[in-house]
């Protein structure tokens, strides 16, 4: 079993790890009806690193309307 040191990242390992999490994560968001719309990374400056922005899919909630109309106001003791 190779063994890296904590101080120097095994970049390959890292930047694979990452793609895959994206690329399951993207899979699982898509079959729900969700999108990847951007990916932004730097390779070879920080592999393991990457930003992904996603759309998610719709909520099916409904909540239907009251018959009055009311406020609902909930105070909680808090320090100024």
């Amino acid at each position: 079993m190779l063994s890296t040191p904590l101080s120097e990242p095994n970049h390959a390992t890292s930047a694979s790890a990452v793609a895959v999490g994206i690329t399951a994560y993207g899979s699982l968001l898509g079959r729900a009806g969700g999108e990847q719309l951007g990916l932004v990374s730097r390779p070879g400056l920080q592999p393991a690193l990457a930003v992904v922005l996603y759309r998610s899919p719709p909520y099916d909630l409904h909540i239907p309307a009251l018959h009055m109309p009311r406020v609902s106001i909930n105070l909680t003791a808090s320090s100024i």
